[in-house]
């Protein structure tokens, strides 16, 4: 399969714009809300305000999207370039059948790493930069592992 389909064009490019200001307007009103519940929360004891007991769960949301919102949309574009490549719909969750997936995005994660870290910011095949690469096979890696540890319990 030629790689031709796959460099992002104007319309893709206005499409992620878009949707960055979207997201940074929907994460900047979610960390709003977080932050009045929060002081909601603690002033709840003894007010006859409800309780939420969430000890013990990640805090996704204030965790991780608030903080990471720019890397979780660049993640994203490495997905969306691999289902373009592999003419794989997200539903499909190929890079999940990969057999030896492990070692396999393990040895992509250290290869886009290292180019990064030589000064080559992006991959020549995608032109996207080594860095976002190397950030989808982190999350691969770790989504594996916790789908392995499910598996064995």
């Amino acid at each position: 399969m030629g790689l031709t389909n796959i460099a992002p064009d104007a319309e893709d490019l206005d499409r992620w714009r878009r949707e960055d200001a979207e997201a940074r307007a929907y994460y900047a009103k979610a960390k709003a809300n977080l932050a009045a519940s929060d002081l909601q929360a603690s002033q709840a004891v003894g007010s006859g305000l409800g309780r939420k007991y969430d000890a013990g769960k990640a805090p996704v949301a204030q965790g991780f999207v608030a903080y990471f919102a720019k890397a979780m949309e660049a993640i994203a574009r490495i997905s969306e370039y691999g289902s373009k490549k592999y003419n794989a719909p997200y539903s499909d969750q190929n890079w999940r059948k990969v057999e030896g997936a492990e070692g396999r995005y393990a040895d992509a994660l250290m290869r886009h790493l290292t180019a990064h870290l030589r000064g080559e910011e992006l991959d020549p095949e995608s032109g996207k930069p080594h860095l976002d690469h190397a950030g989808w096979g982190i999350c691969a890696l770790i989504e594996l592992r916790e789908q392995n540890k499910k598996a064995t319990t």
